[in-house]
């Protein structure tokens, strides 16, 4: 399809569900202008831009606002300051920062994909899946540059006039940490537990209370008394040295491997699908190479930040044996036949669906379950 024409046709908005006529006629607006932006720009480049970036950490978390800021610095390194990045200082929660670039009231977003699967459930695989059904990033990273995931995410993303970039990743998980054992199944009934993207539904499978902890920092949820678990990636939270690691390990005694989002998650950039393509080819060549940039220095500082992690849990004389016991292994394997159950029916949801679950299993090992249905959306 021609993506600059998008809205013409009624899938963008079938998909969203939730769009309103004036966020369509927004999206349209501007794709427009891009379109015209495009045919004015002169020939010599660099051209001067001020684009504006919303982000769902854009300082409260360190470790991915840290990323997020050093990737900025770059970008308006590598064009000598003729770009200028303008970051909000409020979070973008939820499709927030999905729409906010899609209608053209900010023109790059930072976040994880599976921030906007209400928009299209789907995006949720270019994020990770939770409980052994999802690739580590190295192998995710493979499947986008080659074996054709990346393609298929631009053709997912641009029914929203939007191109995503893989830029950082959380880490492997360190584990989900409790206040209390969690034995059984029905040790996690009516428990709060933040986690990130398909894990909360595979919490929700077993009466447990999921919430979303990426935006929050580690002292934020250690002091909040109500939450009965967390999950901990590397440097996606401020690492807990010293008077924060005795809290963690005084808080949450317990703690327990495989986590439920064990692979972790990706951190994206965002950008609207028009205002890509009127780039010359030169600046998209460079927002691609500093995009590999930034991943690479992202999944060095996830491994660096877990061998710290895992000094100072063993500090806390938590063993190997007290991470793997017995329950839990038995566990994690319920909680993994769960995750692949909703990833399955996830598939069904429509063409893109399939298509890219089909790519992402064979890509990962696992054997293509097909479908039982499809959705009105195909």
């Amino acid at each position: 399809m021609d993506r600059r024409n998008f809205l013409k046709g009624s899938s963008a908005i079938a998909l969203a569900g939730s769009a309103t006529v004036a966020a369509a006629q927004a999206a349209k607006a501007a794709d427009g202008k891009d379109a015209a932006a495009a045919l004015s720009a002169p020939g010599i480049l660099p051209q001067r831009r001020t684009l504006r970036m919303v982000s769902l950490w854009p300082d409260s978390v360190s470790g991915p606002a840290d990323h997020i800021h050093r990737l900025i610095r770059r970008i308006e390194a590598a064009t000598d300051r003729h770009w200028m990045i303008d970051i909000s200082d409020m979070p973008a929660n939820g499709a927030e920062a999905f729409n906010a670039v899609m209608t053209g009231k900010a023109d790059l977003y930072a976040g994880h994909e599976h921030a906007h699967r209400t928009l299209h459930p789907a995006f949720s695989y270019l994020a990770g899946l939770p409980c052994r059904t999802g690739m580590d990033i190295g192998h995710l990273d493979a499947w986008l540059t080659a074996a054709g995931g990346q393609d298929l995410w631009d053709e997912l993303a641009g029914e929203f006039n939007m191109k995503g970039l893989l830029i950082g990743h959380s880490g492997m998980a360190h584990g989900l940490f409790t206040r209390t054992p969690v034995r059984t199944r029905a040790d996690l009934i009516g428990k709060r537990i933040a986690t990130t993207g398909l894990a909360a539904e595979v919490l929700q499978a077993v009466d447990a209370r999921p919430l979303d902890g990426t935006a929050s920092t580690l002292a934020e949820l250690i002091g909040d008394i109500s939450i009965d678990g967390i999950e901990l990636h590397g440097p996606s939270f401020d690492m807990p040295y010293g008077p924060s690691s005795a809290r963690l390990n005084s808080a949450f005694t317990q703690q327990f491997l495989p986590g439920l989002d064990d692979a972790g998650y990706a951190i994206t950039l965002g950008l609207r699908r028009s205002l890509w393509d009127g780039l010359a080819t030169s600046e998209r060549i460079m927002l691609s190479a500093l995009a590999s940039e930034a991943l690479a220095a992202s999944r060095a500082d996830a491994l660096a930040q877990a061998r710290a992690f895992d000094q100072l849990n063993d500090t806390a004389n938590r063993t190997g044996a007290d991470k793997h016991p017995p329950h839990w292994i038995a566990l994690a394997d319920e909680l993994s036949r769960i995750a692949a159950s909703i990833v399955a029916d996830l598939s069904g949801h429509d063409t893109h669906a399939a298509r890219i679950n089909a790519s992402y299993m064979a890509f990962n090992g696992h054997p293509h379950v097909p479908a039982p249905h499809l959705s009105a959306n195909v």
